[in-house]
């Protein structure tokens, strides 16, 4: 009984008919009820890095945010940021970061507003802890400010030249790695790299310049 359907399949082969399922490519009949589900394979995890599309290096750490005259001290950990977080790798001393300082400002300006976490990071040994902390307040900064006493962070996110800016997502999937724009002394940048970014990702659009290096 059971070699029937079989035989008729064969028979209809060698006849020159088909059966619908293997000569026409349809879809075999679905499987019966209550039979699993088929479970698609996880997507892969991102790589740990310091390039657009890495996840950020994860590091904890405190975070000094600007508080009326004076400033709270709170912990910051990179890899449980809420919102989007633009880091900038900072100095006191670099011409670069004096030039580019009211640009700075600038971008907090605009984007804290927006939900924007920014966040600065001093790694310069040479710097004084005290001196880190009074330029920031000088130039008026409404960012969190970290100092990177030891410079591990800055070594983590690979920053050689300052300043260096950072975009990561609220999962801390970095989005862009380079220059605040193409004017790396007090002109009229052309390209505003850094707030295009963020612009992008705000709009929920993909950045399109996710790289470029900076100037320092």
């Amino acid at each position: 009984m059971h070699a029937r359907p079989r035989l008729a399949l064969l028979l209809a082969v060698l006849a020159g008919g088909c059966a619908r399922s293997v000569c026409t490519g349809t879809a075999p009949p679905s499987a019966p009820a209550g039979a699993a589900p088929a479970v698609a394979a996880p997507a892969p995890e991102p790589m740990t890095g310091a390039l657009p599309g890495d996840r950020i290096p994860g590091f904890r750490t405190a975070v000094r945010r600007p508080d009326g005259a004076s400033a709270r001290e709170e912990p910051f950990d990179s890899r449980g940021t809420k919102s989007t977080t633009v880091y900038i790798v900072n100095s006191t001393t670099c011409p670069y970061c004096n030039a580019y300082a009211g640009r700075m400002r600038e971008i907090e300006a605009t984007y804290m507003a927006r939900g924007v976490d920014v966040v600065h990071v001093y790694p310069n040994r040479k710097e004084p802890a005290a001196e880190k902390i009074a330029w920031h307040a000088e130039q008026g900064f409404r960012g969190g400010q970290i100092l990177d006493v030891d410079a591990s962070i800055a070594s983590l996110l690979e920053a050689d030249l300052t300043p260096t800016a950072f975009v990561a997502d609220a999962g801390g999937i970095l989005l862009y790695r380079g220059a605040i724009d193409d004017a790396a002394s007090e002109g009229i940048p052309s390209q505003r790299y850094l707030a295009d970014a963020l612009d992008a990702h705000l709009a929920g659009r993909p950045v399109a310049v996710r790289s470029t290096e900076p100037e320092g």
